[in-house]
């Protein structure tokens, strides 16, 4: 299981950026990132994810198992939305950055459909006892229910209107 802070993650091979967090909803905490200056990133669909002048918009919802994070380009239209299913999330006290411990297991929602994406490092890492019984319930529970929330349309996050947090 690894830590995951907001000010660094997803951020190799950029070389300059802005960033803003939002404590402001009671709901989630919102993560932007404005890619000034860095390298692209293609997804393995062909299309592009990071390049200058797109923006990374993560959410931290206060309440169950996951984040998501979505990818805008340059026109403020989301090329893929990618949830991180967690066993923990919160601010750091010192920092006051962000954080989420990842359990392995991803939703992604790209231009071929929903997906799920990682079980086998799931399975891995609850093999080699990295994780629990508990934890590994957990996260296949949180990935299917997320997966059902998303068919149906009624996940919040994926239905927001990002844009209004740029």
């Amino acid at each position: 299981m690894h830590r995951k802070y907001y000010s660094r993650t997803y951020l190799d091979n950029i070389r300059k950026y802005k960033i803003h967090f939002d404590f402001s909803n009671d709901d989630y905490i919102a993560c932007v990132k404005e890619i000034i200056d860095g390298d692209d990133f293609v997804a393995k669909e062909g299309h592009k994810l990071i390049s200058n002048g797109y923006y990374m918009v993560e959410i931290i919802p206060k309440d169950g198992n996951y984040v998501m994070r979505a990818y805008l380009d340059n026109n403020k239209e989301v090329q893929e939305y990618y949830f991180d299913v967690v066993s923990e999330k919160g601010v750091d006290p010192l920092t006051k950055v962000p954080y989420y411990d990842d359990l392995y297991l991803d939703v992604v929602i790209s231009k071929t459909g929903l997906e799920l994406y990682d079980r086998d490092e799931l399975d891995e890492a609850h093999a080699n006892g990295i994780i629990g019984d508990e934890l590994y319930q957990i996260a296949i529970d949180t990935a299917e229910s997320l997966m059902d929330e998303i068919r149906q349309g009624k996940n919040k996050y994926k239905n927001m209107n990002l844009t209004k947090l740029l």
